[in-house]
């Protein structure tokens, strides 16, 4: 994937494969749940937060089953 690197003034376009940058939102996303998690339990009440951070791995990881379920079906007759 072509990314932009921002560091304070500095700017450059990187090549990042698609498994580092997916891993890399996965982690943002497990550390946003579990700190909004963990400040809505403020007073002793939760308030319920940090499931869209959760619905959004959730989203990821039925994508990624779905692919190998969904995927065309190769005829045994067929050579390689």
């Amino acid at each position: 994937m072509l990314t932009l690197l921002i560091f304070g003034f500095f700017f450059r376009m990187v090549h990042i494969p698609a498994i580092i940058v997916l891993g890399f939102w996965i982690v943002v996303q497990l550390v946003n749940g579990f700190l909004t998690v963990t400040t809505s339990m403020v007073g002793g009440e939760s308030t319920g937060g940090g499931v869209a951070w959760f619905a959004h791995i959730g989203g990821v990881v039925a994508g990624m089953a779905l692919l190998f379920v969904l995927r065309p079906r190769r005829d045994p007759r067929e050579p390689f």
